[in-house]
């Protein structure tokens, strides 16, 4: 025989409040078993919970109507690129406008080639 849990459904009813506040599971397990539930619960017994709690319909219905489009660390690292080379490149034709009607300022030559380079640089890397 085995025991039962007496706030077994007070610590499932937790663990789904927190599911749907879109908490990671470890950031879960750590709030059930070292905080709010500490001593009352064996530290294995929330994840063999867990697998019957994404089972359950409510669960799986929650997680299809709120379900985020995550994106890949790849995409991720593309998209800054890609937005810091447009940062760069306003930045680049802002500084040429004000050079071309300051002819005398040599310190935005300087700044425009650096902001050339900058945008050759970034070019390279996301192809």
């Amino acid at each position: 025989m085995t025991n039962v849990n007496p706030h077994k459904e007070e610590i499932i009813e937790r663990m789904k409040e927190l599911i749907r506040e879109g908490k990671p599971k470890n950031f879960i397990m750590n709030k059930i078993i070292n905080e709010e539930f500490k001593g009352l619960v064996n530290k294995s017994t929330p994840y063999e919970w867990w697998k019957d709690i994404i089972k359950q319909q409510d669960i799986q219905e929650w997680e299809k109507e709120n379900k985020e489009e995550v994106m890949s660390l790849y995409d991720h690292k593309r998209k800054a690129k890609i937005d810091m080379y447009y940062w760069t490149f306003n930045r680049y034709k802002k500084i040429l406008k004000e050079f071309e009607e300051d002819d005398d300022n040599p310190d935005k030559l300087i700044e425009l080639y650096q902001l050339q380079d900058r945008l050759n640089g970034y070019l390279k890397k996301v192809e």
